[in-house]
């Protein structure tokens, strides 16, 4: 069960690091680049919202995101696709319990996007909203 990860946040084991994500460069694509409230829902249970951010990348034409708050976190290559998004990324808790490579495809939710993120422990629903 994915919820067990879910506890209070501790010092990053596994984290990220921010200078992990792709810097800063020109993209075609401005309309996804922001800051977002992501709230994930796991096991019926829908967590408090936190900050994440789909920034320009190192390589032209490339975006990332990340949501680097709470004891769930994802990060990865964002890639749109039919009014929303593939994300190509990982799935990680800070104390290392969920670490795993993900893929995704977000779809426009009116004011954001929305995703089911399969993890080995069970789905996670993502909701991004600016």
């Amino acid at each position: 069960m994915l919820g067990a990860c879910a506890g209070t946040q501790t010092a990053a084991t596994s984290e990220p690091m921010a200078s992990q994500a792709p810097a800063a460069a020109e993209t075609g694509d401005g309309s996804l680049l922001g800051k977002y409230k992501c709230q994930l829902t796991i096991d019926g249970k829908t967590y408090p919202a936190a900050e994440c951010e789909i920034v320009p990348g190192d390589l032209e034409g490339v975006l990332w995101i990340e949501k680097r708050q709470g004891s769930q976190r994802f990060a990865g290559e964002v890639t749109p696709s039919g009014g929303g998004f593939d994300l190509a990324g990982y799935f990680y808790c800070p104390q290392g319990a969920c670490d795993e490579e993900v893929k995704a495809t977000f779809a426009r939710t009116g004011d954001g996007f929305e995703a089911t993120i399969q993890t080995a422990h069970g789905p996670v629903k993502v909701t991004l909203v600016k």
